[in-house]
């Protein structure tokens, strides 16, 4: 009797680790489709910046982090001004720091020398002294191409210079 009694609490036991697994299981896979669904809706909002940071997020601790990791710090690359360009460095060495021997590592460490080119170039003095927004359009139309007096008409060319008809052939 007793026998049988330890036989069914290592039953027991390995009845609850097996759940357990497969709860760990279950929620692991969950996570990871979460993860790759976020990035996929990112992207297919024309991979805006917050909807990169919040895929980004999503997938900490998933396979896609480094794929999220990499489209968020190629779009701001893309923008081009230096907080995007500075962002863009942070989010390549988190990264790299996290997974260098991922597939992606090389590419990261390709953006990250893109975007450290950028940021050594000194900010032109003049760039800095440009308002920060564009001008307003002028709001007079422009002149017609018929009255605007820069062409004179053919028939105020001198004669060698208008296009006459060739001579008809008999």
């Amino acid at each position: 009797m007793q026998n049988l009694s330890v036989a069914l609490k290592a039953l027991l036991v390995v009845a609850v680790l097996a759940i357990i697994v497969v709860v760990y299981r279950h929620n692991s896979l969950s996570k990871e489709r979460e993860a790759w669904n976020a990035l996929a809706a990112a992207t297919g909002q024309a991979g805006s910046t917050e909807a990169l940071e919040a895929a980004r997020n999503a997938a900490q601790g998933t396979s896609a982090a480094v794929w999220a990791d990499y489209r968020l710090a190629r779009k701001l690359y893309d923008q081009g001004d230096r907080p995007a360009l500075e962002r863009s460095r942070q989010v390549v060495d988190e990264s790299l720091r996290s997974d260098s021997d991922h597939e992606l590592a090389e590419e990261l460490r390709r953006l990250g020398a893109a975007v450290d080119s950028f940021l050594a170039l000194p900010a032109p003095a003049a760039m800095a002294a440009l308002p920060a927004e564009p001008p307003p359009a002028p709001t007079e139309a422009l002149p017609d191409a018929q009255t605007s007096g820069t062409d004179p008409p053919p028939e105020e060319l001198p004669a060698d210079t208008q296009n006459e008809a060739p001579p008809e052939e008999p």
